[in-house]
């Protein structure tokens, strides 16, 4: 009796940890989509020289990927598809930042990084608590 009950509850346990795993799994499938649809978008416009760098990373809405590690992973994608510098060199003043909230600043504050830095916004993003979490 003691042993079929063990047996029930192991086997509930288990189908637990496996629908768990199997949602998480999901996210990530879904993350990693989104992160290359954006890297899609951004190749498109960096192509014909319509756009690039950080006025078009700011133009992708990438703070609805809502992780900091998704958005990098996204902008890797984009130098690697691109062949060119997404950041334009100012990837050093954003190693800090959180860059969902780095890119749902510029979005709120209407950003035009053709007329402003990235070294600026990262500022004021910072000042307003935006810093990068830690061990990421």
């Amino acid at each position: 009796m003691i042993e079929a009950l063990i047996g029930i509850v192991v086997a509930g346990a288990t189908y637990l940890l496996g629908r768990r795993d199997g949602r998480q799994q999901e996210r990530d499938r879904r993350d990693e989509a989104l992160a290359s649809k954006v890297a899609d978008e951004y190749v498109a416009l960096a192509r014909p020289h319509h756009d690039a760098g950080p006025h078009a990373l700011a133009t992708l809405g990438l703070h609805a990927l809502r992780s900091d590690a998704v958005i990098r992973d996204a902008i890797r994608e984009m130098e690697v598809r691109s062949g060119t510098d997404p950041w334009e060199g100012s990837a050093a003043h954003v190693e800090d930042v959180d860059l969902v909230k780095f890119f749902t600043w510029a979005r709120d504050h209407h950003v035009n990084f053709h007329s402003t830095t990235v070294e600026a916004v990262a500022n004021e993003v910072r000042a307003a608590g935006g810093h990068r979490p830690k061990g990421r």
